[in-house]
């Protein structure tokens, strides 16, 4: 062979081996540029679908936390306007929202009254019927309301809102299935409750007397005599304005020294319309009201009392919704 076909030869094999090298070289960089591509992709997706669950989980939890605040203190009044008793839906006017708002690290409870509450509409059956569980601090730094329905709905979950009078908050725990979660709002009234402050409203009113409101608002209570509730001795009184009509039964056995505190839960939803602004002095026990317009009736009854209750809340069993890092 010449010398001249064994470097044509060689050089053929050369350029054989250059050109799939070549391909080689670009397949693997194709591949790794896909490859890379993909991670980046893959990224994106984990990305997006994070932002998704995200903006979920934010949805998810405002909601619950307006239902929650919706069942204890009514829907928010958007137009401006007010319900019958003069309070703007939501009870926004009371209740701001503070993220970092103080609390306790717990919250201990040595008295339990539990109510029935029921909201009768002329000629139609009962729909509006549950439970109140009110929970004391003989302390009288904090008192709390666990709200039950007569038919809870499973998404509902549980509410339960402490007024903390100590740390001039207002703190919601929600249950949803397993989890559990808090919200802090500052309570700008909580002075109204602590020490020897007078309570809202003018103060309590006892039987002859009337309320400090416009004359045709005025409330006058007269005696309905003694009998007993629960186990103990109490007073009824029946107070009447242009309205409606309102009996009251109240007890001042000094074991029940927890008058006062009830009246931070009087923006309650549950609670109104039932409950008047101001009753005679002492522990409440039984409520039945009559709108003298539409008909329609409120009751709120002492059905159980536990003075010797031993109830904790530990706040670290409640994540904080909201709370500044």
């Amino acid at each position: 062979m010449s010398a001249f076909r064994i470097v044509a030869r060689r050089a053929t094999l050369v350029s054989v081996w250059l050109v799939g090298a070549s391909v080689v070289t670009a397949v693997t960089a194709s591949g790794q540029i896909l490859r890379g591509i993909g991670r980046k992709a893959t990224d994106a997706v984990e990305r997006k679908a994070n932002r998704k669950v995200d903006e979920k989980i934010d949805q998810a939890a405002q909601k619950l936390v307006d239902r929650s605040f919706d069942s204890v203190f009514g829907a928010e009044d958007t137009g401006g306007g007010a319900n019958k008793d003069g309070k703007s839906g939501g009870a926004s006017r009371v209740f701001s929202m503070l993220p970092n708002a103080p609390t306790e690290d717990h919250y201990d409870f040595d008295a339990v009254f539990t109510y029935e509450v029921e909201n009768l509409r002329k000629g139609k059956p009962s729909d509006d019927k549950g439970l109140i569980v009110m929970h004391f601090n003989s302390d009288g730094k904090y008192t709390g309301t666990r709200i039950a329905s007569a038919q809870p709905k499973k998404e509902d979950g549980e509410v339960f809102a402490i007024f903390d009078i100590k740390n001039e908050s207002m703190v919601m725990l929600m249950t949803s299935d397993k989890d559990k979660m808090s919200v802090a709002y500052s309570w700008k009234d909580a002075g109204r409750y602590a020490g020897n402050a007078p309570p809202p409203s003018g103060g309590m009113q006892t039987s002859g007397t009337a309320v400090n409101t416009a004359p045709d608002k005025q409330i006058t209570f007269s005696s309905l005599g003694k009998r007993p509730i629960a186990g103990y001795a109490a007073e009824g009184y029946k107070g009447e304005n242009v309205d409606g009509e309102v009996e009251v039964w109240v007890s001042n056995d000094a074991s029940l020294s927890y008058a006062r505190m009830m009246g931070a839960s009087s923006s309650m939803k549950q609670m109104r319309g039932v409950v008047p602004g101001t009753y005679p002095a002492g522990m409440l026990l039984e409520v039945i009201s009559t709108d003298r317009k539409s008909g329609d009736k409120g009751r709120m009854t002492i059905k159980s009392i536990d003075t010797k209750a031993k109830v904790r809340i530990d706040m670290s069993e409640y994540p904080r919704l909201g709370k500044g890092k």
